[in-house]
């Protein structure tokens, strides 16, 4: 594919959201290839993933953040591959340009995490982040509240502690047992996403690594 990557299409190993012109459908997704115009996506999965209805001929945006900007592609489905709808083929049809939407880019980033939930305190560890939010592990026997329970969420960032309220979304239990708890942040200040999002880079940038050997 000609062109700079990161600037003109998203690298391998990046993660990017893919939307649908025309409808609300996006999704989470992972770069597996780009070359001579054509992009693979997979879904990332990073919660449970959900079929999306996508067919050859769908025109698509391709969105992915940089540390200064975000940048978005349009495309089209050549192919929709894969078990479950989870992984589809793009042909590229136009040029880069930057977004004008912030996309809050999350990874799978494991730091120490305690929420308050009442008058009682679940310490455990982030399984990933994002300035949107935050999915944490909890035990199979934990009593959670239902979804859109407000919660008290401190971070350990960086050696120094970030404090925000956040909101239930949803609460996912595993075949094993284990539960994850889906956070959002809602009203976050800039300052503090920004905390978040270089976090979430630095993440990135070392799982880029060990994936590039």
């Amino acid at each position: 594919m000609n062109g700079d990557p990161g600037v003109d299409f998203p690298d391998k190993g990046s993660d990017v959201q893919m939307s649908v012109v025309g409808s609300s459908i996006t999704v989470d997704c992972r770069t597996i290839s780009a070359e001579d115009g054509v992009l693979v996506l997979r879904t990332a999965a990073l919660d449970e993933p959900q079929p999306v209805a996508l067919q050859a001929g769908n025109h698509v945006e391709v969105t992915w953040a940089r540390v200064l900007d975000n940048r978005m592609v349009p495309a089209t489905v050549e192919a929709v591959e894969g078990d479950g709808d989870s992984r589809w083929r793009l042909r590229v049809t136009g040029p880069a340009e930057v977004s004008q939407r912030r996309k809050a880019v999350r990874a799978r980033v494991s730091i120490p995490v305690v929420v308050g939930i009442g008058e009682r305190t679940l310490e455990t560890v982030t399984d990933d982040l994002s300035e949107g939010g935050a999915r944490i592990g909890v035990a199979a026997d934990e009593e959670l509240p239902e979804a859109g329970t407000g919660v008290d969420v401190h971070l350990d960032l960086d050696g120094g502690e970030l404090s925000v309220r956040a909101e239930i979304i949803r609460v996912i239990t595993r075949e094993t047992g284990r539960k994850f708890v889906s956070l959002r942040f809602p009203g976050l200040s800039e300052r503090d996403e920004d905390r978040i999002r270089r976090r979430v880079f630095q993440a990135l940038r070392e799982e880029r690594a060990r994936m590039n050997g």
